[in-house]
């Protein structure tokens, strides 16, 4: 299947009213194309689709059966519950102070295992889902397959936001880089088998060796007694280390 046949079925499989994830288990299934849920939703904006047939207004939520009272609801309340709530803790927070309609999106400290970038995002329909982008730059969208899914507007407003927020955290890491917690220096002299070396003191206090290797790849050596360097250490010690290459004449 050509990129226009493939174009073609989405297009019209979409027009026949059937969901996102219902086209694109499809793809996966019958013809070996395995896309995101964002990317197809992305490639399909400039498709001919009738998004009006796809994004039907939600229902509105009809009022409980039974109300729980305050005692029954705390015994319902258990370990698993509160650490949930632990962990969305700020985004909640944020949440409650965003403007109605909003869209918010938030990175996480550390990234999901294999990802360079995570998150979660609200969307301005109130749609949460958790975001998160892979090396090769690909954004994807944490979504239950059998829960609402969020419109084109949805994802205009998140891409946005997102660019907005991750440009933010790039000037404020560079603002913290130029601070002088992150020492960052050049052996003249490496061990076989190494390209480039050095040391390098992290902003938490946290020392140690790193070095790049004759294929590419960047290691750290804690110095003895040494703490591990934090997510955010890392960050700041990628930048510096940017900007000792670049000081010292190696192309980065």
């Amino acid at each position: 299947m050509n990129k226009q046949e493939r174009d073609t079925l989405i297009m019209t499989k979409l027009n026949e009213g059937m969901s996102l994830s219902d086209v694109q288990k499809i793809l996966a299934q019958d013809y070996n194309i395995r896309m995101t849920y964002l990317e197809l939703r992305l490639l399909a904006d400039d498709l001919a689709v009738n998004w009006e047939k796809l994004d039907k207004p939600k229902p509105a939520p009809q009022p409980a059966e039974q109300a729980v009272t305050p005692e029954e609801d705390d015994e319902s309340f258990d370990e698993d519950d509160d650490e949930d709530l632990d962990d969305d803790e700020d985004f909640e927070e944020e949440e409650e102070v965003a403007e109605p309609g909003a869209v918010k999106v938030t990175i996480d400290p550390a990234p999901r295992p294999g990802m360079i970038l995570s998150g979660m995002v609200r969307f301005a329909s109130g749609i949460r889902a958790g975001w998160m982008m892979d090396r090769r730059g690909r954004l994807n969208l944490d979504l239950p397959d059998d829960g609402p899914q969020p419109s084109q507007e949805d994802l205009q407003g998140f891409q946005e936001e997102l660019r907005r927020v991750m440009q933010q955290k790039d000037e404020e890491m560079r603002r913290a880089a130029n601070d002088g917690r992150t020492k960052v220096t050049i052996n003249p002299v490496v061990p076989a088998g190494v390209k480039i070396g050095g040391n390098v003191e992290f902003a938490s206090g946290a020392k140690g060796d790193w070095y790049i290797d004759n294929s590419g790849r960047m290691g750290f050596n804690p110095a003895e007694g040494s703490t591990n360097p934090t997510q955010e250490d890392v960050g700041l010690f990628q930048v510096v280390l940017q900007q000792e290459l670049r000081k010292h004449g190696y192309g980065v």
